[in-house]
């Protein structure tokens, strides 16, 4: 085991636990006869654990969920958009962000928000479309950024990089949602 996420285990802990304080007064109680019970508060937990594990994954394959609700945080497919800084739009940032930079080269520097989140957070960044774009353009509002400062390089991680898209940071604070990747598959 590598220690990569501590977090998971404290929260497998937690559900466990929680699944004893939840069903601990339960005599095996099975879907069909929580259905058929004159509990309600049975028949409403089995009924939301059908819905959320049975039904609402396939809303996300339709984009009506978000992905990380559906088991795919940690599956690696999801999208991903990375500042790139120019020298100048680098000077904006403040003091702390320079540990999170990927590449040291001459020119540009790569601000990966996946591999923030993993070195703050332990956990990997939401990568749904819509939470990726509320997040760069609250980077671009709160340093201020402009075209000459950086751009966002947006793409897929989990096919070899295929379906790339650029983007300025004035057309993405105009963006009302992420523009489909060329070549990448959708649902």
């Amino acid at each position: 085991m590598g220690n990569h996420n501590e977090v998971i285990w404290p929260w497998n802990l937690a559900m466990i636990a929680l699944v004893i304080l939840l069903f601990k007064d339960n005599e095996r109680e099975t879907i069909p006869k929580a259905i058929r019970s004159s509990n309600t508060g049975a028949q409403l937990t089995f009924g939301t654990m059908i819905v959320l594990i049975g039904v609402m994954p396939w809303y996300s394959t339709q984009k009506k969920w978000d992905d990380y609700l559906s088991f795919h945080l940690y599956s690696g497919q999801g999208h991903r958009c990375v500042f790139i800084f120019f020298p100048n739009g680098e000077k904006k940032l403040p003091g702390n962000y320079p540990k999170f930079f990927l590449h040291d080269p001459p020119k540009l520097r790569e601000l990966s928000i996946d591999a923030w989140a993993y070195q703050e957070l332990k956990v990997p960044a939401v990568t749904d479309d819509r939470v990726l774009l509320q997040r760069c353009k609250l980077m671009i509002e709160k340093g201020g950024f402009t075209n000459r400062d950086c751009f966002i390089h947006h793409d897929a991680s989990h096919n070899e990089r295929k379906g790339v898209l650029r983007h300025n940071p004035s057309v993405i604070i105009k963006m009302k949602k992420l523009p489909l990747l060329p070549g990448v598959a959708t649902p």
